[in-house]
Formats: C-alpha cells, sequence, structure tokens
C-alpha cells in the first residue's frame, strides 16, 4: 500500500453510475465499474474506502442522490478520502461546467477526480484536453436523447407505451414482438381500477349523502375508510388530483407534454395515445 509522506494511507472513492438497462449489461455494467475501479486502486496504492452507486440515473444534471451524497461526503474537512475513482469522467457528469465547477470545488478541499479510462493531468494542455472530451460528452448525450426522444415519439404514434411505471388503475402488458424488442400497451389493473373510478364517481355525483365533492373531502373519504395507494400509503391531494384532471382516465393518454423543468410542451409535439378507458 502507498504511504504519503505523513504515515497515511491514500484513500478512494469509488463512484459508479449506470443510466439505462442496457447500458448496465454492456462492459460499463455496475459489477464491471466495481472490478475496475478495485483493480485500479490495487494497482496504484490506493484503499478503497467507500463506494456510492447510482443505477439508473443520468448524469445530465448533479440531482442524484448518491452523488450529492458523495459531494457532501468529500466537501468534509478533512476529507474522508484523497480522490474520487470514476470509470470515465461521463460517469461522473454529461455537464461540461457542472463537471468543472464540481473538479474545482473538490480541489479547494484536496480531492481528485481521476477518470480510469481518460487518465489526464494537471498540466495547462492535459486539462484542455479534459474539457474538450468532457464538451464531446455533453454533446453525444443530448444527439441521444434526441434520437431516444425521436424513437420513443413514434412508438406512442403507434399506440405502444413508453415508460416503466403506468398511472394507478393500469398495468403494463405485452402488445407484440419485433424480432428481440418487446412492445407494450396499457391494460386496465383490475386490483386498483375500483379506485380510480370511486375518485371520480366521488367527484362527479359524491357518495350518495352529499353532492359532489372536492379534491380534499375525497382524500378524506379515502383516508378514513383505509382505502390505499397502489403502494400502501395514504392519499394525498396532489396525487388526487392528478388522477381527476389526467385525460388517461378517458382513454387518451398524453405522450411528450412536458419538457425540461416539468415547462409545457406546444400541441403539436404533443402525442395522444388511445387506451383503454377507465372512466
Amino acid at each position: 500500500m502507498t504511504v504519503v509522506s505523513s504515515g497515511e494511507i491514500l484513500r478512494a472513492a469509488l463512484y459508479l453510475r449506470v443510466s439505462t438497462a442496457r447500458q448496465a449489461a454492456q462492459d460499463v455494467s455496475i459489477p464491471d465499474q466495481h472490478r475496475q475501479g478495485e483493480a485500479w486502486c490495487a494497482t496504484h496504492g490506493y484503499e478503497l474506502v467507500e463506494t456510492f452507486v447510482d443505477a439508473g440515473v443520468s448524469a445530465t444534471s448533479d440531482r442524484r442522490p448518491e452523488f450529492q451524497r458523495l459531494i457532501e461526503a468529500a466537501s468534509k474537512r478533512p476529507a474522508p478520502f484523497d480522490i474520487i475513482l470514476v470509470h470515465s469522467f461521463s460517469r461522473f457528469s454529461r455537464d461540461h461546467f457542472e463537471l468543472e465547477f464540481h473538479i474545482r470545488k473538490l480541489a479547494r478541499n484536496g480531492v481528485k477526480l481521476i477518470s480510469i479510462t481518460q487518465e489526464v493531468g494537471d498540466d495547462p494542455m492535459q486539462v484542455m484536453m479534459r474539457r474538450v472530451m468532457t464538451l464531446f460528452d455533453e454533446y453525444q448525450s443530448r444527439e441521444n436523447g434526441k434520437h431516444t426522444l425521436r424513437a420513443m415519439k413514434e412508438n406512442a404514434r403507434q399506440g405502444f407505451w413508453n415508460g416503466s411505471l403506468p398511472p394507478i388503475g393500469y398495468r403494463i402488458v405485452e402488445a407484440e414482438r419485433r424480432s428481440a424488442k418487446v412492445k407494450k400497451a396499457l391494460a386496465i389493473d383490475p386490483m386498483h381500477a375500483d379506485t380510480v373510478r370511486l375518485i371520480y364517481r366521488l367527484a362527479l355525483s359524491g357518495d350518495g349523502t352529499t353532492g359532489p365533492m372536492g379534491v380534499k373531502a375525497i382524500v378524506e373519504y379515502l383516508n378514513y375508510r383505509r382505502i390505499c395507494t397502489r403502494d400502501g400509503g395514504r392519499w394525498g391531494i396532489g396525487q388526487t388530483h392528478k388522477i381527476l384532471t389526467r385525460t388517461t382516465y378517458v382513454g387518451r393518454h398524453q405522450f411528450n407534454m412536458h419538457g425540461k423543468g416539468k415547462t409545457r410542451k406546444s400541441d403539436d409535439e404533443v402525442i395522444t395515445v388511445a387506451v383503454p378507458p377507465l372512466c
């Protein structure tokens, strides 16, 4: 184990990230990144003291749970590790400005960011090379995002489901197979469909003793009778309001409604997909 002049062992924190299941199955999977990190530490004389993992999270933003925990730990004085080790700079961030911001912030606390596959030094030429690489990573990420959205929009136009978690009251089923690709669609989930129908009935005509009920009254009605949400929790005003205003429940699911920051997209970018109506 390499020891610095003060007698302290050099310490490393390992940050691992994948953004998609497809990526996780390829050579940048979490286990593979971990193996490469351990091997690098053993070769270079570092003790691996902590590992941070963000699985299925994009690096276009630093709003990642484990990433934030990593930065918080690295900001402590004294820092609990000397370097942060990543498979490549794109695992740490795909935003050039955010990457440079965090590199400088870490450096002020004596922590260095090191890439296993993109070794660069600290001289001006090497720093410029790193910035060029990260700018290209950011450009590539944005281009990939455009291609992915284009494919998802076409998938929606054909009536298929994009995404993982369906709205409450629906489940995902296999619609058809195209070679190795499975096309998915929404089907009514009998386990939770009646809860959604009840919410609409309460909003339209009440419970038989009252007139039409507002969102707050519906929430109180459901929680008082221990009618739980899909994950077994209590109902809230926001989620109940979302059900009552979502066109999916009347058979018209709208895909690509919002961009980054939840901004509403123009109507010509929104695609309406026919789904089984619940109400």
